[in-house]
């Protein structure tokens, strides 16, 4: 974010003389700045002087992307850049978004690509206007890129990609996604750590996204600390914005507010080992359907002195502090993830039965044979034995039965 003096004209040149010095507090959200309570005070009261709020200043004296995207090409087709780019609002600032919300754009503007390579991006002619450049986050003149989802709003800790003047850089980017099978859906959350379609709620976005659902958090947060959110932070329709008076109070609790991860237990051992031990601030996990978009960057000075390549594109500009960008999917696939259990029961089951025939020599049909081994086999030849004996011993009956000779009496009969 920078802010541009010239552009605040409805300022005399007097105003412009006292409130030049206090221009950088007004960015105290984005930059480290020290001023006392007065010095916010003094600057407030020049604002209020001209009926100006703090976002009103700010979307006043900072540049326009009209003036700032010099030419624009999609898909080698030449196309003005203001059917391709918005202003949006940010924590960073006000950014010129690429196609941030396509029901405002032409009929025949598409911005999603079937193909890959540099022909079919976009490239984009930038000039930095090095002359209005007072206060800035950067020492240098260029900009910051963002490359994120499209339910993603940008924030200050968003990853991205500085580029200076006079150069020309080249933005690779590569897809992965990670998707979930609906089995994931029956744990709880704080054990995927992942929220599904429409699994969670946030009062200022409609899309969840981890990102904004951080910016969700933050808000609330500053809310019930200072009664109101910084200007550029996202709010609902009846919150407060915070003015500059409030501005000690949001510059105390900053670094508070800014934490990503909370530390539940910290007399505990860290997160990879104890799960409880760290968690997200509001528990921001993940979606569990995820795009990410990587990026990778060449960076090349920009000279056109002697080239004759593109002369359409560069017709009637005098390349002076310009920068030149080129954005396109560099490769025709992508990283394809499926978030999944691990272990189940039957895994843990089948897990035990390896590692036991693994260290024991043992598996379930050595189970059955000791089992069988050491009870039915013996109870078999148990039976087995007891059989004949009983054969044996009517056999040997029969036999003592036949050696015996029988006796005869003869009695008279009286």
């Amino acid at each position: 974010m920078r802010v541009n003096v010239g552009s605040s004209s409805s300022f005399s040149p007097q105003t412009i003389q006292q409130i030049r010095p206090y221009l950088r507090y007004l960015l105290y959200n984005v930059l480290p700045v020290n001023a006392t309570p007065t010095e916010y005070q003094y600057l407030d009261m020049i604002l209020k002087s001209k009926n100006y709020t703090h976002l009103e200043f700010l979307q006043k004296i900072s540049p326009d992307c009209q003036s700032q995207l010099i030419r624009c090409k999609l898909h080698d087709h030449i196309r003005p850049c203001r059917e391709l780019f918005q202003r949006i609002e940010t924590e960073n600032g006000f950014c010129c978004s690429f196609i941030y919300d396509e029901n405002l754009l032409g009929k025949d503007t598409k911005g999603q690509t079937m193909s890959f390579g540099y022909r079919w991006g976009l490239t984009i002619l930038l000039d930095p206007q090095v002359e209005d450049y007072y206060a800035s986050r950067s020492k240098l003149a260029g900009f910051q890129i963002f490359s994120h989802e499209t339910a993603d709003r940008i924030s200050m800790d968003y990853p991205h990609q500085m580029v200076f003047a006079r150069n020309e850089i080249d933005i690779r980017v590569t897809t992965s996604l990670t998707y979930a099978i609906p089995y994931v859906r029956r744990y709880d959350v704080d054990m995927r750590r992942c929220y599904f379609n429409n699994e969670r709620k946030l009062l200022t976005f409609s899309n969840y996204t981890q990102y904004t659902c951080f910016l969700d958090c933050r808000s609330r947060q500053m809310l019930a600390t200072c009664g109101c959110v910084p200007p550029l932070w996202s709010r609902t329709s009846n919150w407060s914005i915070c003015t500059l008076t409030q501005a000690s109070c949001v510059k105390a609790n900053m670094e508070r507010i800014m934490r990503t991860i909370n530390h539940v237990h910290r007399d505990v051992e860290p997160y990879k080992s104890n799960p409880n031990s760290e968690r997200y601030i509001c528990q921001c996990y993940p979606n569990c359907n995820l795009y990410i978009y990587n990026t990778y960057y060449d960076v090349t000075p920009l000279e056109r002195n002697f080239s004759m390549n593109d002369m359409e594109f560069f017709s009637g500009v005098e390349l002076k502090n310009h920068l030149m960008v080129h954005v396109f999917v560099s490769d025709m696939s992508g990283e394809h993830t499926r978030l999944d259990v691990y272990y189940q029961w039957q895994n843990n089951f089948g897990l035990f039965g390896g590692i036991t025939s693994l260290y024991m020599g043992c598996s379930f049909i050595s189970i059955l044979e000791i089992f069988f081994f050491l009870f039915v086999r013996p109870l078999c030849n148990w039976l087995a034995r007891r059989r004949p004996r009983r054969q044996v011993g009517h056999n040997n009956n029969l036999k003592w039965a036949g050696k015996r000779k029988p006796k005869i009496a003869i009695s008279s009969i009286a």
